[in-house]
C-alpha cells in the first residue's frame, strides 16, 4: 500500500462524465492536498491500448523527473475495456515501480487482477485513499513542525542584497 499520498497520477476516462474517483481527487488537488497529474484516455476507441502504454510511460516519466506515490486508473462505465486486458500490459502492471489502484471493470480485465489493489466500487477506492492520508497524519511529527512554524515566524526576514564582488562564473 502507497506510504504517503501527495503525487497521484489519474488515468481517467474522456468521455467527458462526471467520475467519482477523478472528482474527488481533483478536489483534494484544488485544496493543496495532493498533487494530481491527470491523463485522459479513451478506453473504449481503437489504439486504446497503445494510449495506455503511453499513459503508463508518462506516470514512470514522472516517477524518473521526482516521485509518484501511486496511479489510479478509473475505467468509467462503459463496456469495451479491450485496452484493460492488453497481452502486452501484464508484464508492465507487475513491474511497475509504484502500486497501481483501480476500480473494477465488469467483464474483469488483466488489469483488474494485476493491480496492486482492485475496488468493485469508487466509495470503497476512496476509502483505501483516504485511509493513507489518515496514516500520514498520524505519522507526522507534529511538535517538530510546529517548532518549525514557530521559528520561521519569528524569524527576521533575510535581506537580499546584492553581491559586492563580480561574478563567479564568465
Amino acid at each position: 500500500m502507497p506510504r504517503r499520498l501527495r503525487r497521484v497520477f489519474l488515468i481517467e476516462p474522456d468521455d467527458g462524465a462526471p467520475h467519482a474517483i477523478a472528482d474527488g481527487l481533483a478536489r483534494w488537488h484544488e485544496l493543496g492536498m495532493i498533487a494530481l497529474i491527470r491523463h485522459p484516455l479513451a478506453f473504449e476507441e481503437p489504439g486504446s491500448a497503445a494510449a495506455l502504454h503511453r499513459a503508463l510511460d508518462a506516470a514512470e516519466g514522472q516517477l524518473e523527473w521526482g516521485t509518484l506515490d501511486a496511479v489510479i486508473v478509473e475505467p468509467g462505465n462503459g463496456f469495451a475495456f479491450r485496452a484493460l486486458s492488453d497481452p502486452g500490459l501484464a508484464q508492465r502492471l507487475c513491474e511497475f515501480p509504484v502500486p497501481i489502484l483501480t476500480r473494477r471493470t465488469r467483464p474483469i480485465t488483466l488489469l483488474n487482477g494485476l493491480a496492486f489493489r482492485s475496488f468493485d466500487t469508487a466509495p470503497e477506492l476512496a476509502a483505501l485513499l483516504i485511509e493513507i492520508l489518515h496514516r500520514e497524519l498520524r505519522e507526522a511529527n507534529r511538535p517538530r513542525l510546529g517548532a518549525i512554524a514557530r521559528e520561521l515566524e519569528a524569524a527576521p526576514a533575510v535581506e537580499d542584497r546584492p553581491a559586492e564582488e563580480g561574478a563567479l562564473f564568465d
